[in-house]
Formats: C-alpha cells, sequence, structure tokens
C-alpha cells in the first residue's frame, strides 16, 4: 500500500468501463464483459476471458509507473509478467492478455513434491533479484515513485482498528496490540523497487504444475522495504521463507531481512482479519481468530 492509497477514490460500473475501451480501442473485438471490483486500488474489466483491463481508483495509482518498472523487467525477468498490449493515451487505463495459471494457494503448494516447491522458490527469488536491484532514478523521476507504506504508518492503522476487534476477541486484541509495540520499530536499510503486493494470488503455477507460469499485478509497485516482497512466502512455511532467503541477493547486507519479512506477513494476516470483521455475511472467524492467535505466538499452521 502507499502512503496514500484512499484518497479519492473512484467508484466505476460495468457500463461506463465498457464504453471507455471500445470509443479507445475501437478495432478491439469482445462480446462479454465482467467487471471484478474487489480490489482495493483498481477494478478490473474482464473482456471475453481473455483481457484483463486495470483501471485505478486513485491518481495515486496511476498505470505509468507500473508500465515503466515491467517495460524495465523485459528481458530480464525470468518469469512472464503482463503485457500492456492496449494502453490508453493518458495511462488511465490499460489492458493484456491474461497469463495461463492456477493462483498457487498454500494449500496448492503443500500437496507439489519437494523438488517442484523448490524450483517454484527459486524462480520467484531470481525474479525478486532482478527486481529489487532495478535502479530507480533508471526508470522514473523522484516525484514520479510512490513510497509504500512504513511500519509505522501500519503501525497507526491497525491501532485504530484494534475496538473493533477487542470487542469479539478481547485476547486476541492484547496479542495484537503487543505485536504492533515491536513491528512499529521496523526500519529497512535500504529501500528498493517493490512489486507491493506479492502474495499467493498473484503467484501463478503452471497448469501441468511444474513452474510458476507468471507474476501477476504490479498495480502497487513503489519504493520500500524488502521485506514487504517477502512477506508472502511465509504462507508456505518457514522453510520456503528460508529457502527464498538463501537465493535472496538484496543490494547490501541486511540482517534484519528475515524478522522483518516475518513481521510484515504477521501485519498483513492482522489486517486481512480485520478485514473478515467488517465484511457481512458468514465468515469463518472463529477459526481464522485461532489460525492469528498461533501465527502471533510463533506456531506456524501445517
Amino acid at each position: 500500500m502507499t502512503a496514500n492509497g484512499g484518497v479519492g477514490s473512484i467508484t466505476f460500473d460495468l457500463e461506463t468501463l465498457v464504453a471507455r475501451v471500445r470509443v479507445t480501442f475501437p478495432d478491439l473485438s469482445f462480446t462479454q464483459a465482467e467487471l471484478e471490483d474487489r480490489g482495493g486500488d483498481h477494478c478490473v474489466l474482464v473482456l471475453d476471458n481473455e483481457y484483463a483491463f486495470r483501471f485505478p481508483r486513485t491518481p495515486d495509482h496511476h498505470l505509468g509507473l507500473e508500465l515503466a518498472v515491467l517495460s524495465a523487467l523485459q528481458g530480464r525477468c525470468v518469469l512472464p509478467t503482463p503485457h500492456y498490449e492496449f494502453v490508453a493515451p493518458d495511462c488511465s487505463f490499460a489492458g493484456y492478455r491474461f497469463l495461463p495459471g492456477i493462483e498457487l494457494t498454500p494449500a496448492l503448494f503443500a500437496t507439489l513434491r519437494r523438488p517442484v516447491q523448490n524450483h517454484i522458490l527459486d524462480q520467484a527469488v531470481l525474479m525478486l533479484n532482478t527486481l529489487h536491484s532495478l535502479e530507480p532514478n533508471q526508470i522514473a523521476g523522484e516525484q514520479v515513485w510512490r513510497m509504500t507504506w512504513t511500519a509505522v504508518q501500519f503501525t497507526k492503522r491497525g491501532r485504530q482498528r484494534l475496538a473493533t476487534i477487542e470487542r469479539s476477541f478481547p485476547a486476541l486484541a492484547g496479542e495484537i496490540a503487543a505485536f504492533y509495540c515491536v513491528y512499529e520499530n521496523d526500519r529497512a536499510p535500504l529501500k528498493v523497487v517493490l512489486h507491493g503486493d506479492l502474495t499467493e494470488d498473484h503467484l501463478l503455477l503452471s497448469t501441468d504444475r511444474d513452474r510458476l507460469a507468471g507474476i501477476i499485478d504490479f498495480g502497487d509497485v513503489g519504493l520500500g522495504d524488502p521485506a514487504d516482497d517477502l512477506k508472502g512466502f511465509w504462507a508456505f512455511g518457514a522453510g520456503a521463507v528460508a529457502h527464498v532467503l538463501k537465493g535472496y541477493s538484496g543490494r547490501g547486507a541486511d540482517p534484519g531481512l528475515p524478522e522483518r519479512s516475518r513481521h510484515a506477513y504477521l501485519r498483513y494476516r492482522i489486517d486481512r482479519f480485520a478485514e473478515l470483521l467488517c465484511e457481512d455475511g458468514p465468515v469463518p472467524i472463529t477459526a481464522e481468530a485461532g489460525r492469528l492467535h498461533r501465527l502471533l505466538i510463533g506456531i506456524q499452521d501445517k
């Protein structure tokens, strides 16, 4: 998340977005359109289950930076990334052909043979090494770059949500409050170019289930703590994180990176839990509270 995320957010509707695509790209033929409106920073228009058109909700998520980073990765990244074939003249929206693959959930990862797991992690860490080694000033000017949220900013927002958690889960709220007292002190010695949202739903497994087919959703690219791009691997277990860290080269000595990445994952899970509490409809909230409690006291679910 960027420091100004959510400010001046725009609401979209299907009919308006379809009209914008047809007017801007009259040669693009499609018969079906579906609006994916769950993302906080972007909404996605899916055309014929073949193309994804992304529309930023805020000026802070203007597609120009994402396009510049993806261009810098071309020819250097070992994994497929979105290739935007259709870009509006003002970069207010853009579309790319879907990458083939399936979401790499922790449950799916656990079914794979260990050599396949390691190969997937090796692919991911090579991509991270390439991404994090990019020189920001060779991609965009200083005024263009977004700064991802710091631990202090995340902690401030998290503490504002604690009252809601405390009403239903007072003991868990106490554990979360204690965690924030530690987490808010995390500092990165160096900021790097981040994917910004590298979680399981943005890692695509090949249909043969033998390799990563690609990495998607670079809409949150920015400069920040490399630990934020490593946090998602904790969903696959501590062993997966150790494997990634062994191959991670970074841009200098960073002995605190393993612990900061674990803190970033815990913060991410707390954020998801707080969002579940606010959703309508039945959710397995008690079970999720138990999982979060175990993570906070250092027990990783199998």
